[in-house]
């Protein structure tokens, strides 16, 4: 322990480049884990002994006194000699980290992860300012017609165009707002960065019991940030029983809860009426340029190949699903309405 604790800076300053340099910064098998261990134990045992602990006995002192004095004896020109030595083995030594340090920063990722998690973080604001804007525009809105029609008798557009979902999301789900409003621009997308299940199930509980949300349907893809502890009965419970329930699988590949909760979401896809599987897990699966240096993240592409995984999942559902939605959601039928209207009025002005 107090091996340990004597190189524990020197470990400290080491561990990271090195991690840095073999695994990118991000969790990796176990072998490369001990290798980098390993790594870090030696580099910090040799800058410990030919750097630190010179210079904190006075190394540089002695070296600076060298060159500002004279030897007056053979003994003195000697340890002069042999501090001169010492000092050039300090310095190759402080050369030689120099330049690993510069290596590192020539040959690290070269995606940022403080400006990747700044960017992350200000699109996060954003889609929290489209989210409002989405609920104001439903409030606006008021009372829908009691006019209504069946998804079952809707076209795939119109079944998108016309269902108010909600979407609870994480930090990946972040990344999806754009295309997701694209797809559904009646329903809402309520995202955050770091958002656990247990906090993406107090969303929905205010989203019902507080904004008294009325929709047709909840996609629920707050599961990345921590394992499943019977949150999702606790949402189907607080739905109802008849209510379509979406959950999303995860790609999580260096947390260690992946397995356990892509495993737990789909046995409860199977044992619940009107719940469905996003299975992003596998429509991910082999896509490297989905994803962000830390393979969880999306890029631009990722974010529309899960989209994709929500709408072929939404489509698949609704078109068995007996569900009404109103008419004036379908801008296609109010246009068929005007287009009717006009021409009635038309023919009694011709009459």
């Amino acid at each position: 322990m107090k091996w340990i604790g004597d190189r524990s800076y020197s470990i400290y300053l080491w561990h990271y480049p090195i991690i840095l340099l073999i695994s990118k910064g991000i969790k990796a098998s176990w072998w490369i884990t001990l290798i980098e261990i390993v790594l870090s134990v030696v580099l910090a045992e040799l800058s410990y002994r030919f750097i630190e602990t010179p210079i904190r006995h006075g190394i540089i002192g002695e070296y600076l006194n060298i060159l500002r004095s004279r030897p007056k004896s053979r003994q003195e020109k000697k340890r002069q000699v042999q501090v001169a030595r010492r000092s050039l083995k300090v310095m190759a030594g402080t050369f030689v980290l120099t330049v690993s340090l510069i290596l590192c920063m020539i040959f690290v990722p070269k995606k940022n992860a403080l400006d990747t998690l700044q960017k992350r973080e200000s699109k996060a604001k954003e889609t929290g300012k489209m989210t409002e804007e989405q609920l104001a525009k439903q409030k606006a809105n008021g009372s829908e017609s009691e006019d209504t029609i069946c998804t079952t008798d809707l076209t795939d557009d119109e079944i998108l165009e016309g269902l108010n979902l909600l979407l609870i999301g994480d930090s990946i789900a972040v990344d999806v707002t754009d295309d997701f409003y694209e797809m559904f621009p009646n329903s809402v997308s309520d995202t955050k960065i770091g958002r656990i299940t247990s906090l993406g199930k107090q969303v929905l509980d205010s989203y019902i019991d507080e904004k008294k949300w009325e929709g047709e349907g909840v996609i629920f893809a707050s599961l990345s940030n921590s394992p499943i502890n019977g949150e999702l009965e606790a949402i189907r419970e607080k739905i109802g029983k008849d209510m379509p329930l979406f959950l999303t699988t995860v790609r999580i590949p260096h947390d260690t809860f992946e397995e356990e909760s892509n495993s737990k979401i789909k046995k409860f896809v199977e044992e619940n009426d009107h719940t469905y599987l996003i299975d992003w897990y596998a429509a991910s699966e082999g896509h490297d340029e989905y994803f962000d240096a830390d393979d969880t993240h999306l890029l631009s592409a990722g974010a529309k190949a899960y989209a994709k995984c929500i709408k072929e999942a939404v489509l698949d559902a609704y078109k068995k699903e007996n569900i009404e939605i109103p008419k004036s959601r379908l801008v296609s039928s109010t246009d068929t309405s005007t287009d009717s209207s006009n021409d009635s009025s038309t023919n009694a002005s011709t009459e």
